[in-house]
């Protein structure tokens, strides 16, 4: 699947584990359409198995962060993803950019079946 709206910078610590960050900035009329990229990336990766640390054992892990931008401020977008989708506690106006921060870190071949299929290598 090509992603649109999510760009991944790659990075590598001295564990070799991999980590991949990508943060995307869209008008209200693109989000619903950012969120259905990152639902399509978030929910392939738990097709993997269970998100959680990785230095207890798990395969992959990620972080997800969103915020409301308006004239000179930024507001926090209380959002949650699960594998049955997503969960927004914010009322979100109709104007003012919204972004989107996901980090996306794996081990061994969950890494490289990441890089695969996404094209992030």
């Amino acid at each position: 699947m090509p992603l649109y709206y999510l760009e991944f910078d790659f990075s590598e610590d001295e564990a070799g584990n991999a980590c991949w960050d990508a943060l995307a900035s869209v008008a209200p009329l693109h989000w619903d359409a950012l969120l259905a990229e990152a639902h399509s990336v978030l929910a392939w990766c738990a097709a993997q198995g269970e998100p959680g640390d990785l230095d207890a054992g798990f395969c992959w892990d990620f972080d997800l962060q969103a915020m409301l931008e308006e004239a000179q401020s930024t507001t926090p977008i209380a959002l949650a993803w699960t594998p049955a989708g997503w969960h927004c506690s914010t009322a979100l106006p109709d104007t003012g950019r919204r972004c989107l921060s996901l980090t996306i870190s794996g081990a061994g071949a969950f890494a490289h079946a990441f890089g695969q299929c996404w094209h992030t290598d």
